[in-house]
């Protein structure tokens, strides 16, 4: 059975990441991926990497960081580049309702879709991605490296004409 969230019944909220958060964030990444990003590797990516002017994410749950959500945008698309959640609280609806209010958020803001590159061994994640509407439009060879491929999961949000 999975226990799902509600406003009602938990603290959970969204809200920007915070310098004070990059322990925990970088805690939950270290516990989630099998080859997380060390902590030069996540200060380039926020800072003046190759994604400048990402956006990160936090979930709180009673006032916990509890997950992460990192994207960037590019013309019409939203790269998701980094959601996990910690292991304590997956399979509680948490990023999905990530997912679900990104999506919220950008409709009719001239974003048109959603892309995120997931591990061809990182099944949790295109079954995640899968579930949420996303749909497996490429394999990406080499992507990771060291003969690690990556699926390219694609969402297109329909506007009503």
């Amino acid at each position: 059975m999975v226990l799902m969230l509600s406003p009602k019944e938990t603290k959970l909220r969204f809200r920007w990441m915070l310098d004070k958060d990059r322990d925990r964030v970088l805690e939950i990444e270290r516990e989630v991926f099998r080859y997380p990003y060390s902590s030069e590797e996540f200060d380039d990516l926020l800072a003046t990497g190759r994604l400048r002017g990402a956006t990160a994410l936090v979930a709180e749950l009673d006032s916990i960081v509890v997950g992460y959500f990192i994207y960037h945008t590019v013309s019409e698309t939203i790269e998701i580049i980094s959601i996990a959640i910690d292991n304590d609280n997956k399979r509680r609806g948490i990023g999905s309702q990530f997912i679900n209010r990104m999506i919220e958020a950008k409709r009719g803001i001239d974003i048109r879709y959603f892309e995120v590159r997931c591990a061809e061994v990182n099944l949790d994640s295109q079954l995640f991605f899968s579930a949420m509407g996303f749909k497996a439009v490429a394999v990406l060879p080499n992507f990771y490296g060291d003969d690690m491929s990556a699926y390219l999961f694609e969402y297109k949000i329909e506007y009503q004409e």
